[in-house]
């Protein structure tokens, strides 16, 4: 039998309990142990980028890049009822 093999160290995953995260281009899988050293370096970037950035470090992850005026102009407008 094949096991999944784990993204962060590439061991097969034996155990019952493996950590599924859906992303682009393809889903990962994680000992519960690797997830837990993945999301304590994230959390540490994203600490970092706060220190240098700011109030802007710390709201990036939640803003989408807006679109350019020209891309506003050029969408389809809403149909009225």
């Amino acid at each position: 039998m094949e096991h999944r093999r784990c993204t962060h160290c590439r061991n097969p995953i034996r155990h019952a309990t493996p950590i599924f995260v859906h992303a682009d281009p393809e889903p990962s899988w994680f000992h519960p142990d690797c997830w837990a050293v993945v999301l304590a370096a994230k959390q540490k970037e994203y600490d970092e980028q706060i220190e240098v950035l700011g109030l802007d470090g710390l709201l990036a992850p939640y803003l989408k890049p807006a679109k350019e005026p020209a891309a506003l102009m050029s969408s389809d407008p809403v149909p009225s009822l």
